[in-house]
């Protein structure tokens, strides 16, 4: 419906809505609140298929782009490429600032729009040449930032290609944004606001939409007008804005008066305290200043024990000086004990070296004490043969006495029958005088008598010693030693000789003992 007179046309047309639509990203501090109306015109009037923003920070941009996008019900598709870590200009920032923008932007705009977290650079080589119909520039404004920012990206633009630079009217430090602005304008259709720190517009193909190429048309009276009111409509939310930040700072003096209020509860009660403490402190004074006289007397005792102090002091000086000179002898006597040391050290360092020969010679005896250790074990097994042996002899040593008893009694005998045989001569030399044959007879007995007569000497001599021999003690005493050292040895056969030998030689005596006796 058109009114009648057609003024109410123009405030109800769809060209001029986008400067009534309320942004979705409000509570967010930004430079470019300004010029957010003009996105929402810029996007509404034209529908750019593609559209790219360098530099996205909280978002607030960025927002209003895809929010126009949803009201338009348009088919762009949208990207932001940024680091979110922030830089020189726009400042460092925590993680906080891309989570919760990502939270927002996807809930809302997810089914057209991507955050793309990278460098401008390392973006670019994911669009193809001549696709991007909307380009914003917002990232680092030194004068060669931008440029490289725009000439990394100017192949991707299309033939009916905007391109945005925010900052153009900041020049203070090092922002350049403003003097690239000024060069492209020598060689490029453009338009830029003057108001929020400037807002640069940039056609760079030949397709550019009508209605941009009437905006760089404008005369002088035209843009004027034109920049205030979009500096008009954009004011409002710089209000809202700034009507919210004050909201948070009077909420934050809020929270500062209800502190303020605790610490004032807290003085007071801390005031009670101290009063409480200075009482006490009044009373520890009192205590203290008795403890002072008391100390005051302590003090004059001290005085006069070290007067007594300086005294000791003076002799243990005189101490001191003996001492000193003790110490100058005994540094002497250590210098010569040092001199001492480095010779016992050497006879260490021999002692050392004699050491090892010992130990290898201990290594052999070990080894000859094993061998040793053996040879005991078979010498004790053998000395328990040895024992029962001895245990044998002894009964045969009893048997040997009885048959010296015997051999006693043959010779008392023996000795008798001599006698006998001596009448019997006397018998005989008187029958020889009678008969020549009585006397070869007689000779002849008389040889045999003489014979018999020094067997018996002999055998006398050998019955002393076998007797004397038999009574020894040490002969009874060392006879098993003698024989059990034969077999230590390992001589068998000796031993078993010496044995038997000395077993017939005793029997061999008592035999012509009796021998002697019967004849």
């Amino acid at each position: 419906m058109k009114s009648v007179d057609g003024k109410l046309d123009l405030l109800l047309s769809e060209a001029t809505a986008p400067l009534f639509w309320t942004p979705e990203r409000l509570n967010h501090n930004s430079g470019w609140w300004g010029h957010v109306p003009f996105a929402f015109w810029l996007i509404a009037n034209c529908k750019p298929r593609l559209l790219v923003e360098l530099g996205t920070h909280n978002g607030v941009s960025y927002a209003a782009f895809c929010e126009a996008v949803v009201r338009s019900r348009i088919s762009t598709r949208c990207y932001a490429v940024d680091t979110w870590a922030g830089d020189a200009h726009a400042g460092f920032y925590d993680e906080e600032v891309y989570t919760g923008f990502k939270k927002f932007h996807d809930n809302r705009y997810g089914a057209f729009s991507e955050l793309l977290r990278m460098t401008f650079d390392e973006a670019s080589e994911t669009f193809e040449d001549g696709s991007i119909d909307l380009l914003h520039i917002d990232g680092f404004h030194t004068y060669d930032a931008v440029r490289h920012d725009f000439e990394m990206w100017r192949p991707k633009l299309s033939d009916r290609a905007i391109v945005l630079f925010h900052d153009t009217n900041v020049r203070t430090s090092d922002f350049g944004v403003w003097r690239f602005f000024a060069d492209l304008r020598k060689e490029l259709p453009a338009f830029d606001f003057l108001h929020c720190n400037g807002l640069g517009v940039v056609a760079t193909g030949g397709q550019t939409p009508i209605i941009l190429r009437e905006l760089f048309a404008l005369n002088e009276r035209s843009t004027s007008a034109l920049r205030d009111r979009f500096a008009h409509f954009g004011s409002r939310w710089m209000a809202v804005v700034g009507v919210d930040e004050l909201g948070e700072k009077l909420k934050t003096s809020e929270e500062k008066a209800t502190e303020l209020q605790v610490a004032q509860s807290r003085a007071v009660a801390d005031q009670e305290s101290a009063v409480t403490w200075a009482k006490s402190l009044d009373l520890e004074l009192a205590d203290l200043r008795q403890t002072y006289a008391r100390t005051v007397a302590d003090h004059e005792a001290i005085v006069t024990w070290a007067k007594s102090l300086d005294l000791e002091l003076a002799d243990l000086r005189q101490t001191y000086a003996r001492t000193v000179a003790d110490h100058e002898g005994v540094v002497t006597w250590a210098r010569s004990l040092d001199l001492e040391l480095a010779g016992l050290r050497q006879t260490h360092a021999r002692t050392v070296a004699d050491h090892e020969g010992v130990v290898t010679s201990a290594k052999s005896l070990e080894l000859e004490l094993t061998d040793l250790r053996q040879t005991h074990a078979r010498a004790v097994a053998d000395h328990e043969g040895v024992v029962t042996s001895a245990k044998s002899l002894e009964l045969e040593l009893a048997d040997l006495r009885k048959a010296h008893a015997c051999a006693v009694a043959d010779h008392e005998m023996a000795t008798a029958k001599v006698r006998s045989l001596q009448d019997l001569v006397a018998e005989g030399e008187q029958r020889a005088r009678h008969s020549e044959s009585l006397e070869r007879d007689l000779a002849g007995v008389r040889r045999h008598i003489g014979e018999l007569e020094q067997e018996l000497v002999n055998t006398r001599r050998d019955a002393a010693l076998a007797h004397q021999l038999i009574a020894s003690n040490s002969w009874r005493l060392t006879r098993p030693m003698r024989f059990a050292a034969r077999l230590v040895r390992g001589d068998w056969r000796g031993a078993r000789a010496g044995f038997w030998t000395s077993r017939k030689s005793f029997i061999t005596v008592c035999r012509l003992a009796r021998f002697g006796s019967d004849a």
